[in-house]
Order: structure tokens, then C-alpha cells, then sequence
């Protein structure tokens, strides 16, 4: 409820009686805080996107060092496949020898 008294405007903000000015740094306040809630949320989303693409260069460079392990692997199974191969040559001949000639 506003009414006109010696020039001066007032309210009732919060069931007390105010003048304009004193509603005017109310709202001012209020502005304030929202913009200061506002800007700590950036902050937060900021650091969250911050620690994201951290974790994201973190998991490619795990996936990349797996991969390089991964071949490494596939490198010694197949010397230790030729090795055993020849390895073996002798006693499957062998074998084949043995049952050829039951």
C-alpha cells in the first residue's frame, strides 16, 4: 500500500512500513545477492568444466597408453607363437612320424 505523505512515498515491505529510498535499498539488495548467487554458480560451472576436461585429457592419455600396450602385447604374443612353432616343429614331425607309421 503506497500513499502520498509530506512528499515522500511509503510502503509496507515485510509488514513494516518503509519509505522509497528504504524500499529502493531493498530491491538494490536483493539484486545483489541474486547477482552474487549468479556469479557463484558461473564459478561453479566454471571449475566443474574446468575439472571435466581435466578428467577428459586424463582418460585419453589412459586409453592412449593402453593402446600402445595393447600393440606391445600383440608384438610379444606373436614372437612367443613363433617361437614355440619352431620350437614344437621337431616334436609334432615326430608325432606325425609316429602315427603314419602305426
Amino acid at each position: 500500500m503506497k500513499v502520498m505523505k509530506d512528499m515522500r512515498y511509503e510502503s509496507y515491505v515485510g509488514g513494516e512500513r518503509c519509505t522509497l529510498k528504504c524500499v529502493l535499498l531493498i530491491c538494490a539488495k536483493e539484486m545483489e545477492r541474486q547477482v552474487e548467487e549468479q556469479s557463484a554458480r558461473r564459478r561453479d560451472l566454471e571449475m566443474t568444466l574446468k575439472l571435466l576436461e581435466k578428467d577428459a585429457w586424463a582418460k585419453q592419455a589412459t586409453v592412449g597408453a593402453l593402446r600402445k600396450q595393447l600393440e606391445d602385447i600383440k608384438v610379444i604374443n606373436q614372437d612367443i607363437g613363433s617361437k614355440i612353432q619352431v620350437q614344437l616343429r621337431p616334436t609334432v614331425m615326430l608325432f606325425s612320424l609316429l602315427v603314419d607309421g602305426v
